[in-house]
């Protein structure tokens, strides 16, 4: 059996799931569920999905549109993104906003776009998730 592929975002689930644990859920208006490709050389090597509705990270079967917990329809948008972009971007190294300007993430069906377009990020609240200082 082959080893597991080593990426960058493995380093910053758990400690992203302790930071979703500390927020308030009654004092928020972040409540977005995203499906997340993560991947690797041009491949889909990890599919997650970041519920910020109910706080939590969930790993569906890699390249997946939904699960039987997450049907395609619940998504407020599909992103196409590198491990290592996904890393800085959780690390606030750099926003959505500026990888989608750089051609570097693919985002679909974002319907916040229909509603007046992007706002400072591509994913309104993302700042609201206290990710600074993972590390």
């Amino acid at each position: 059996m082959a080893a597991a592929m080593s990426l960058k975002s493995d380093l910053i689930w758990d400690k992203l799931n302790e930071r979703l644990a500390q927020i308030d859920p009654t004092n928020r208006t972040f409540k977005v569920i995203l499906l997340v490709h993560l991947q690797k050389e041009a491949a889909t090597v990890k599919s997650v999905v970041l519920d910020f509705d109910s706080l939590k990270i969930v790993e569906i079967e890699r390249g997946a549109s939904g699960s039987g917990e997450y049907s395609a329809g619940r998504f407020e948008a599909t992103l196409e993104i590198d491990d290592e972009d996904f890393f800085k971007v959780a690390t606030k190294e750099v926003t959505f906003k500026e990888l989608i300007e750089q051609v570097e993430l693919t985002c679909e069906s974002w319907t916040a776009s229909d509603a007046g377009g992007f706002s400072d990020d591509v994913i309104p609240g993302w700042y609201e998730i206290p990710t600074k200082n993972l590390f």
